[in-house]
């Protein structure tokens, strides 16, 4: 009897603990999705009545949190990146268009003769290589990675590099004009959720759509 009672209080509180669990939004740690997109994508949700909970992600890892549905969505992601994960659905619209550079010091080279040498080097940051080997396989310059985006533009701004293969948009080269770019591809960023949560997605992009349209807006 103390066995049957100990194991429906174990059940009612788990019952309980799922019922309370955060929404989790996973986001990479960069400036600009942190100031621009996550005040969008957490407005989005107060309109459909979601409460969310942001959490920061790697940028590999946050994507198979979601997939695996350890979180339940991720700020802004290439469509590329999402198509690769069976469980990840992407929310139009896309939040923003964003370009595949390659970064260059000043006073270099900058053009594709850059990644057709294999004897030059580019830095990226591994949540890219898989994107960059799957897209560009035609890149014959070696790829050197590094943890995170930030580390390879703060190597890049103490001069220690000479060339970074990374996403970027009309923010970022603002942001950073001792740089030359020369855009490899482009493609569109979408915020992204779990399967599971299917039933957000029309609200969602509605919802979306409207704060996008504001925030440029009132750029």
């Amino acid at each position: 009897m103390r066995f049957v009672l100990f194991t429906l209080v174990i059940i009612a509180w788990n019952v309980q603990a799922n019922s309370s669990k955060s929404f989790l939004v996973g986001y990479l740690d960069h400036p600009h999705i942190v100031e621009y997109y996550l005040p969008i994508i957490e407005q989005a949700y107060s309109d459909i009545g979601q409460d969310i909970e942001l959490i920061a992600v790697g940028s590999k890892r946050g994507m198979t949190m979601l997939n695996q549905g350890l979180i339940d969505a991720d700020a802004t992601r290439f469509e590329s990146t999402a198509a690769q994960f069976k469980n990840v659905m992407i929310v139009p619209p896309p939040l923003v268009e964003a370009y595949f550079d390659l970064y260059c010091v000043q006073q270099t080279v900058c053009d594709s003769s850059v990644l057709n040498d294999p004897e030059q080097t580019l830095a990226t940051y591994y949540g890219q290589l898989d994107v960059i080997h799957a897209r560009y396989p035609e890149i014959k310059a070696e790829l050197f990675t590094l943890d995170s985006m930030s580390q390879v533009q703060r190597l890049l701004m103490q001069g220690r590099l000479s060339y970074a293969l990374l996403p970027s948009d009309a923010l970022t080269r603002q942001e950073y004009p001792e740089f030359s770019y020369y855009t490899v591809g482009r493609e569109s960023t979408y915020h992204v959720i779990h399967k599971k949560h299917a039933h957000l997605v029309d609200a969602l992009s509605k919802a979306l759509a409207q704060r996008i349209e504001q925030a440029r807006a009132s750029q």
